[in-house]
């Protein structure tokens, strides 16, 4: 009989205890390798968006951990672990996620074009969007003549 390996991206628990202390270096080791090899990209800078749930902070939160990277040419990466059905309160809470971080890059005294990087998400969920059976999805802002 052979035994045989299933690794669940959803487990919280994983990133919890692991992953989530972005000012451990041994911990910003294990997220570079995991962002890295998974997604194929270069991070420059891996944020803990929920630092509050670092094992140096004790409180009564479920398991779950969101990751924000920014890679070397700007873009930025939403990485968002839900460990739920999916739930069209979710759908609305990721569209503003993705909205804050695409806003979140103006910089003062600068011009948008100059800041303005594109903002992708990925979200591990233990559900299916029953509407919409895509794994990839694309958002974009259009006008009422479906101009991009």
């Amino acid at each position: 009989m052979s035994k045989q390996f299933c690794n669940d991206f959803k487990n919280d628990v994983l990133f919890k205890y692991l992953l989530c202390d972005d000012l451990d270096p041994d911990c910003i080791f294990m997220l570079k390798l995991f962002i890295e090899n998974i997604l194929n990209i270069k991070c420059h800078q891996i944020t803990v968006l929920n630092p509050d749930l670092n094992p140096k902070y004790v409180n009564d939160k479920d398991m779950v951990l969101d990751v924000k990277v920014k890679t070397t040419s700007g873009d930025i990466i939403d990485i968002e672990m839900q460990n739920s059905t999916f739930s069209k309160s979710h759908y609305c809470r990721f569209q503003q996620y993705g909205a804050t971080l695409l806003a979140s890059q103006k910089e003062k005294g600068k011009d948008y074009t100059e800041t303005a990087h594109p903002v992708y998400q990925i979200i591990f969920i233990d559900d299916i969007d029953k509407d919409n059976l895509k794994l990839i999805d694309t958002y974009r802002s259009i006008n009422d003549e479906g101009m991009v």
